[in-house]
C-alpha cells in the first residue's frame, strides 16, 4: 500500500487520457436500444429463423393506425383526407407500403380486364351507396372497418434499411407528424411492435437520466448527514463517477446501447461503490486523533483492503453468473455491473490514497456500537424466540414459492396510463385483437400454396383457430379464395375446392386484382406462404400456449403435405420465458458455487464458509416468496436479482467474518470476537444497508415496470438480508464455529 500511495500520481495521466478516449463510446452508450440484437444472442436459431422469415416477407414490424371518426369514417371530408394520409406515408422513403381499402379493387369483370375496379369510389357516391359497396364485400370489409364504419385501419409496413434499429424512432416520429398533418391526433390511435419498442426506449433513457441524478444526490445527502463531512462527500463521488463513466465508456465501445436492463447499471455501479467507501471511511474512523494522517490513512486502507476486494469479488461473481444466460440483455447487465463494480473498488483506493492522508478521522452519526452489541447479546439470549420467528417466514416462503409464475409481457412494462397502451385497448375494442402472429408454411414437393389439399387444410385450421381464446382473424393466401367462392357459391362455396381448374382461374386473377396481397402471403414460387393469426397482447407463456394449439393443428390437418413453422417477432418473444427460466436456475447455482468458493479461499476454513454463506440464502428465499404473494412474475427484468442478492448480501457478512476471524487469531474468545466485531463492523453493514434500500426504493419512482420491480424486490431482499445478518447468522456462529486450538475456548 505504501509503494501505491508513493506512486499515487502517476496513475492521474492515465486516467485523464482514458477518459478522453471513451468519450465517443461514453456518448454512443447514452444511446438507447431495445431491439431484438439486444435481447438475443447474435448465432441463436431462433434469431436467425427470424431473420430468414425476414428475407422471404419483408420487415414484420408493421404500424396499425385506426382512425375513429366521431360520425362516420364514410364522409366525404374523411374519405378525402385518409387517401391524402395514404399517399403521403407512401412517399416516405422508409415505409415499403401501406394497404387500405382505398387501394383494394374487386376481382376483373372479363378476362380480358388486367385489373377490376377500384373497391371504394367517392367521385359521385352518397354515403348510403358507400356503405352498400363495403357490406357486399364482406372480406374486405372485416379487413379494414369495424362494425359501424366508424373506425378504418391502416397497416403501414415499414421497410427495412441497414440502419432500421438506430432510425426506428425517428421514422416513427415522422409517421406520426404525417398523420397529425391530415387528420386529428384524439382520433388516431396506433399500435405494433414498432410502437411498443419505441416507448420503452424512450422510458429506458428518461429512467436512466432520472435515476442517475438521483444516485447522486443520495450519495451526497446521506454521506453527509452520516459523516457530517464535504470532503467524505467529493470521495464518495468521484468514485461512483469515474467508475460510472469508465464503464459505460467500455460498454458503448463494445457497440452496445442502454437498454431495460442497462439503465440501471449506474444505480447499481453508485450503491455497490458506496459500500466500499463507506467501509473504508469506517475503518479510517477507528484511528485516534493525533495520529500522523499519512500512516492513518494507510493503515487503515492496507487493514481494509483483503475483505473489500473479496467482497468485490463475490458481487462481481453474482453478477458475471448472469452472464451465461441465454438472453443477452441479461448477460451484457451482468458482464457490465461486475466491470462497474470492479472499477469501483479500484478507485474507491485510488481516491483513499489520495484524499485520506488530508482528511482528520470522523466518527459516523446516529448509532452508538455498543446498541449493536447490546442487540447482539439479546439475539443469542433469546435465540430461540429468534429462530422460531425464522422457521415461521421459512414455512411460509416455501408454501409461497412454488406458485411463482414464470412469464415476460413486453407492453405490461409500460405504466397503465401510458398512451401506448390505450392506444392498443382502443384498437382492439374498435378492431378486435390486431397483434399479428406469423406463421410459415413451406410446401412438400409436389404441393403449392394454390393446391386444393393444401387451401382445404388451411380453411379447417382458420376454422379451428377461431374457437381459440384471445385469438381473433387467421389471415392469409386462402382468404382470397374463400372470398371469390362465396361469390360464386354463397354458402356452399366449399364445393368448389375441388375444382381445380376453377382454383387456378382465381389465383390468376388475384394476381392481377391484388397482387400487394398475394405477394404479402406468398414466396414468388409458391412454395412457401404464410398466415397471420391476429390475437391479443398476450404474455410470452399464452403466446406459447397459442404456439403450440397452432403446432398442434397444423401437423394433425397438414401432415406430410407442408411443415409450418412460427415465424417473425413473436416467435422469439414466446422463447423468452424458458430462456428466463433457464437463466435463473443457471446464474443462482453459478452465484453459489462461485460464492462459496470465494468465502473458502478468504477464509481458508470449510465450516466457515458454509456458516456465512446459509444465512445469505434468506433474502433469496424471502424474495422469490414474495414474488409469488405479490403477484409478481419471473420474468426478464426479475430473473436477475436472486443472483445479485445473494451476492451483495455476502458483502456484509464477509466483512463481518474478516474481523470476527482476526479477532480470534488475536486470542479472544469466540463471544468477545462476536462482540467486538459487531460494535465496529455493525455500524458499516447497517449504513450502507440503509444506503441500498433507499437507493433502490427510489427506483420505485420509475416509469418502466422492470425498473421499478427491480427497485421494490431489491430493497425487500436487502431488509431481508439485514435480518439474517443481525439475527440469524450470530446464533449459528454462537452453536456451530469452533475456537482456534490454541486459543481457549468460551
Amino acid at each position: 500500500m505504501e509503494l501505491l500511495h508513493k506512486y499515487r500520481y502517476h496513475f492521474i495521466p492515465l486516467i485523464f487520457l482514458g477518459a478522453i478516449g471513451l468519450w465517443p463510446s461514453f456518448k454512443q452508450a447514452l444511446e438507447v436500444d431495445n431491439s431484438l440484437q439486444a435481447w438475443f444472442i447474435k448465432e441463436d436459431p431462433a434469431l436467425e429463423a427470424y431473420f430468414d422469415f425476414q428475407e422471404n416477407f419483408g420487415n414484420d414490424e408493421l404500424v396499425f393506425l385506426v382512425y375513429e371518426s366521431p360520425q362516420s369514417a364514410l364522409s366525404l371530408e374523411d374519405f378525402q383526407s385518409l387517401k391524402n394520409l395514404e399517399k403521403a406515408l407512401e412517399s416516405h422513403p422508409d415505409v415499403a407500403d401501406v394497404i387500405s381499402p382505398f387501394d383494394l379493387r374487386l376481382a376483373p369483370q372479363s378476362i380480358f380486364q388486367n385489373q377490376g375496379p377500384i373497391w371504394l369510389k367517392m367521385d359521385g357516391q352518397e354515403r348510403e351507396e358507400i356503405q352498400k359497396n363495403i357490406d357486399a364485400e364482406p372480406f374486405y370489409k372485416d379487413q379494414f372497418f369495424d362494425s359501424n364504419t366508424k373506425a378504418l385501419k391502416f397497416l403501414i409496413r415499414l421497410a427495412l434499411p441497414p440502419d432500421f434499429e438506430e432510425r426506428r424512432a425517428e421514422i416513427l416520429q415522422d409517421i406520426y407528424a404525417i398523420s397529425d398533418d391530415y387528420i386529428d391526433a384524439d382520433q388516431a390511435y396506433f399500435g405494433g411492435l414498432a410502437v411498443i419498442y419505441e416507448a420503452m426506449n424512450s422510458l429506458s433513457k428518461k429512467d436512466f437520466s432520472r435515476f442517475l441524478g438521483i444516485g447522486y444526490l443520495l450519495m451526497f445527502v446521506l454521506i453527509g448527514l452520516i459523516y457530517r463531512s464535504w470532503q467524505y462527500i467529493v470521495y464518495a463521488l468521484a468514485t461512483i463517477g469515474l467508475a460510472t463513466y469508465f464503464t459505460l465508456g467500455i460498454y458503448g465501445s463494445m457497440g452496445h446501447r442502454l437498454n431495460l436492463l442497462s439503465t440501471l447499471i449506474p444505480a447499481i455501479i453508485i450503491l455497490l461503490s458506496v459500500m466500499d467507501v463507506m467501509h473504508i471511511l469506517n475503518e479510517r474512523s477507528k484511528e485516534k486523533r493525533g495520529t500522523d494522517l499519512k500512516t492513518a490513512a494507510i493503515a487503515s486502507l492496507k487493514s481494509i483492503w483483503k475483505p473489500c476486494l473479496f467482497t468485490s469479488l463475490s458481487t462481481m461473481a453474482g453478477f458475471l453468473s448472469l452472464s451465461i444466460s441465454p438472453v443477452l440483455i441479461l448477460a451484457n447487465f451482468g458482464i457490465y455491473a461486475a466491470i462497474g463494480i470492479g472499477f469501483g473498488l479500484i478507485f474507491s483506493f485510488w481516491l483513499g490514497l489520495i484524499i485520506l492522508p488530508r482528511l482528520h478521522p470522523k466518527k459516523s452519526a446516529f448509532v452508538a456500537s455498543q446498541t449493536l452489541v447490546k442487540l447482539q447479546d439479546w439475539v443469542i439470549k433469546k435465540q430461540a424466540l429468534v429462530l422460531s420467528l425464522f422457521a415461521l417466514i421459512l414455512i411460509w416462503a416455501a408454501w409461497q414459492i412454488p406458485s411463482l409464475v414464470v412469464d415476460t409481457n413486453s407492453i405490461a412494462y409500460l405504466p397503465e396510463e401510458h398512451p401506448v397502451r390505450s392506444d392498443s385497448k382502443k384498437i382492439e375494442q374498435l378492431m378486435g385483437p390486431y397483434m399479428p402472429l406469423d406463421f410459415s408454411l413451406e410446401c412438400a414437393d409436389g404441393y403449392t400454396t394454390q393446391s386444393p389439399e393444401i387451401l382445404k387444410a388451411l380453411f379447417r385450421i382458420d376454422s379451428a383457430a377461431e374457437q381459440m381464446p384471445r385469438v381473433g382473424k387467421m389471415q392469409g393466401y386462402h382468404e382470397l379464395f374463400r372470398a371469390a367462392l362465396q361469390d360464386r357459391y354463397g354458402k356452399n362455396w366449399r364445393r368448389g375446392l375441388e375444382k381445380e381448374s376453377l382454383l387456378a382461374k382465381i389465383a390468376s386473377t388475384a394476381e392481377r386484382s391484388a397482387p400487394e396481397w398475394v405477394r404479402n402471403f406468398n414466396r414468388p414460387d409458391y412454395q412457401m406462404g404464410r398466415f397471420v393469426l391476429s390475437g391479443e397482447l398476450v404474455s410470452a407463456a399464452k403466446l406459447n400456449a397459442i404456439i403450440a394449439e397452432m403446432d398442434s393443428l397444423a401437423s394433425h390437418h397438414l401432415g406430410d403435405m407442408a411443415k409450418v413453422k412460427v415465424s417473425g417477432y413473436q416467435s422469439l418473444y414466446g422463447k423468452i420465458v424458458n430462456y428466463v427460466t433457464r437463466s435463473q436456475v443457471r446464474s443462482l447455482g453459478l452465484a453459489t458455487l462461485l460464492v462459496f468458493l470465494l468465502l473458502w479461499l478468504f477464509l481458508k476454513d470449510l465450516r466457515l464458509s458454509l456458516i456465512s454463506l446459509l444465512p445469505n440464502f434468506f433474502p433469496v428465499i424471502i424474495l422469490l416468496a414474495s414474488m409469488s404473494a405479490l403477484g409478481i412474475e419471473l420474468d426478464t427484468a426479475t430473473a436477475s436479482i436472486a443472483s445479485i442478492v445473494l451476492s451483495f448480501s455476502i458483502d456484509d457478512t464477509m466483512h463481518f467474518i474478516w474481523r470476527y476471524r482476526s479477532l480470534k487469531h488475536r486470542g479472544l474468545s469466540l463471544n468477545e470476537a462476536r462482540r467486538e466485531t459487531i460494535g465496529h463492523v455493525g455500524k458499516a453493514i447497517l449504513f450502507t444497508s440503509l444506503v441500498l434500500f433507499v437507493g433502490y426504493s427510489l427506483m420505485l419512482f420509475g416509469e418502466l415496470k422492470t425498473v421499478i420491480y427491480f427497485g421494490s424486490l431489491t430493497a425487500l431482499s436487502i431488509v431481508a438480508a439485514l435480518l439474517s445478518q443481525f439475527f440469524l447468522f450470530p446464533i449459528l456462529l454462537k452453536n456451530y464455529d469452533r475456537p482456534i486450538k490454541e486459543v481457549r475456548n468460551d
